[in-house]
């Protein structure tokens, strides 16, 4: 009995030593391919150790600075995401885009709450309810805000037709911290 209790000890400290060893704690072993893993880096800094995994794989993509709003994106074309950081460094929002969107290849990963760049605005409402707020930027685009879901906010933006058309399909969305 004791014999037993012994080889379970002895594995037990051996797994322990092992799991240290590789550095397979939380906060090393960070999972880049998880769906959600960007959304968790909103309000982070650039800085930052779990930001620095990121751009370990991803690389800094293509920046483009706004000198006049203090911001900046890092925008990654071919995996249809671009991220915004303000003048500070920290990630404000993430972008998602449809497949052509401004040359954009479509996002392949998960969005929230089901959606995916084939639903319309009735199906996206059907899913995620109707928006906190909605406007257009011009005579051609519509956009519809959600002020928390998920403990983010969430706006998407439609293809350019008819602005009330509920057979409209998803241009863009965008990830953020929740309004207030």
């Amino acid at each position: 009995m004791h014999k037993k209790i012994n080889i379970v000890i002895i594995f037990l400290c051996l797994y322990g030593i092992t799991f240290i060893i590789l550095g397979c704690n939380d906060k090393n072993n960070i999972d880049i391919s998880k769906p959600d893993y960007l959304v968790t880096l909103i309000g982070k800094d650039i800085r930052g150790q779990e930001f620095q995994k990121f751009l370990s794989v991803y690389g800094t993509g293509t920046i483009l600075r706004l000198q006049n709003l203090g911001t900046y994106y890092y925008s990654y074309k071919d995996k249809g995401l671009s991220l915004l950081f303000n003048y500070k460094d920290t990630l404000q929002a993430i972008f998602y885009y449809s497949e052509g969107v401004d040359n954009y290849r479509q996002y392949q990963g998960i969005l929230p709450k089901g959606v995916t760049f084939l639903d319309t605005r009735g199906v996206v409402e059907k899913k995620l309810g109707y928006p906190d707020g909605f406007g257009n930027y011009d005579a051609s685009s519509y956009w519809t805000k959600y002020k928390r879901i998920n403990g983010f906010g969430i706006m998407i933006t439609y293809v350019p037709k008819p602005t009330m058309d509920d057979s409209n399909r998803i241009h863009h969305i965008s990830i953020s911290l929740p309004e207030l």
